[in-house]
Order: C-alpha cells, then structure tokens, then sequence
C-alpha cells in the first residue's frame, strides 16, 4: 500500500544501500531501480511490488556483472562462485542449451573437480573432498541435466543431481514452447544420472527463476538463462550476494526440489 512513509521492505531502494564492496553500482543497474522506485511509490494502480532486484540489494552485494550473455565474459563470476563451492551448489534456470554460457559452466564444474582431486591427492578415502550439485531446468527436451553439465560423465569428486519435471509433463511443455512446431526430442545419456521430478511445481506452471547458491554462503541472482540470446545486442544483469539474504534464496531452491 502507497504511504508517505519509506515501507522498511523498500528501504535499500529508496537509501541506495548496496553492500560493502561495492561503490559505483553500474547504470544499467541503476537505471532499473529508478524504474522500480517510479513504478512502487509513483504509481496509483500498483499498491505493492517485491521485485526480485530489492531482494538482490537487501543483502551484502558484493559484485554486479552486465553484459551479453552470449560472451563468456559474462559469465566469468558465476564460474569463480563455483569454483569456490567446498560443500554443495544449488543450480535453478528456466533453459539449458549449448552455449558460451553452458561451456563455461562444463569448464568450471571440470576446474573444481581438478583442485578437489588435487586438494586430495595425499588424502585417505574418508578425507576426500566432494561437492554435490543439485541443478533444476524447466525445459531440458530430453536430456538429462547431468549429462548436460557433465558431458562424458568425466566428474570424480563433482556429483550432478539434475530436477525436472516428469517424462509426460515435460514432453507436454516442450510441445507448448515450440507453439505446433516439431519437437526433437533427446534420447538421454543411459550412464547420466536420471533427473529427479521437482516436486512444488507442474506442467501448467514454469521455472522462471535463474540462480545460484554455493555453500550456503554466496549467491547469484541473473535473469539470463544458460543458453545462447538471439540478439546481437541483449545485455543481463547478475547480481552476487553474501549474508542473510543467501538463506531464504536456498529455501526456496529446496521447496523447489521437494515441495
């Protein structure tokens, strides 16, 4: 509801709070939050709006990345985020689809599983180090999210647990997405691991949520899915966050998965 009053909720909106190591936001950045502010405190049809940005700028925002997602560059910081997982990563997107993003994202999980392979080289087989990446797409035309990720099931200290939905629901929403157009549908990978069905969503809804969480402790908020833009010129914007904030992100992930 519109007050005179600065709702706490909006508060790093209106305050231009944005974390500890961050001090000239980029434009583009700043450009959407006065959007969001004109639309929140300036419109007369819209009483109450959390946009996914005010949930990005209430944590410690400690980088911004904007950029075409078709260029690697873009995805440089989501690939040192996962590289710094220890324990676990948790991995929502709408669309995975070969790419510069999904390369760079093959070649990271590959990086990771060299420093833990080395990180335990010395080490006995109960001191070993593994990470557990639980990953969700909405819309996979057939594969399975492990060989996606880990193509050539290559990964020894990285595990892939890929989150779809069901064979007859997924076949229904790809036929939806291609609007009567012909479905090629992937006969998946027989030594990847099977996808597990997400549990808090069906074929009439969508998975429209594009993020990251490692360990608990970091996270990456982007609209850009893991595929190739078909602009020349498209530009996204990742926002990566430690604190408080990271916690509910990672609840919603596991409410996504089961529930």
């Amino acid at each position: 509801r519109e007050t005179d009053a600065t709702p706490p909720l909006f508060g790093p909106l209106m305050n231009d709070t944005y974390g500890s190591n961050v001090q000239h936001p980029p434009e583009a950045f700043l450009a959407v939050k006065k959007s969001y502010r004109r639309l929140v405190f300036q419109s007369k049809a819209v009483k109450t709006l959390v946009p996914l940005h005010q949930l990005s700028v209430t944590g410690d925002v400690v980088d911004f990345v904007v950029d075409s997602i078709n260029q690697p560059p873009f995805w440089t910081k989501a690939c040192d985020l996962i590289k710094r997982a220890r324990k676990y990563i948790l991995l929502v997107t709408y669309r995975m689809q070969e790419s510069p993003a999904l390369e760079s994202l093959r070649q990271a999980f590959k990086d990771l599983d060299q420093m833990l392979l080395a990180e335990g080289a010395n080490a006995s087989a109960s001191e070993q180090k593994h990470v557990y990446v639980h990953a969700a797409v909405d819309t996979t035309f057939g594969y399975h999210v492990d060989e996606m990720l880990n193509p050539g099931q290559q990964l020894q200290r990285v595990h892939i647990q890929g989150y779809s939905y069901n064979q007859n629901s997924a076949y229904y929403k790809a036929v939806v997405m291609k609007m009567g157009g012909p479905v090629e549908w992937h006969v998946p990978d027989r030594n990847s691991r099977q996808d597990k069905e997400m549990k808090r969503l069906h074929a009439m809804g969508a998975l429209h949520t594009k993020l990251v969480v490692v360990d608990g402790l970091e996270a990456m908020i982007t609209g850009a899915n893991i595929q190739r833009s078909p602009g020349t010129s498209n530009r996204d914007l990742a926002t990566f966050l430690t604190g408080d904030v990271v916690r509910p992100l990672e609840q919603s992930i596991w409410l996504t998965f089961n529930g």
